[in-house]
């Protein structure tokens, strides 16, 4: 149990400071389209090109992913 709460506790801390530093982030971006919505509009590509290798259990060329969802090991 305590290992499950010093990781609980560890990710709530790393969305602490990770809040922080994207706020600092976004209160200094100067665009025409304002200060948040750049962010809204081009971090989705980005993301989930980088998000796409932790989803995906690669076998070769094929990835084991169903339309139901993960079908693991």
């Amino acid at each position: 149990m305590a290992i499950l709460t010093a990781i609980i506790a560890a990710a709530k801390i790393w969305d602490a400071v990770g809040d922080l530093i994207m706020g600092i982030i976004v209160d200094n971006t100067r665009s025409r389209w304002g200060k948040l919505r750049p962010w809204l509009l081009f971090m989705p590509v980005p993301a989930a090109i980088l998000s796409g290798p932790q989803l995906a259990r690669l076998h070769g060329c094929q990835a084991h992913a169903t339309a139901q969802g993960w079908s693991g090991p």
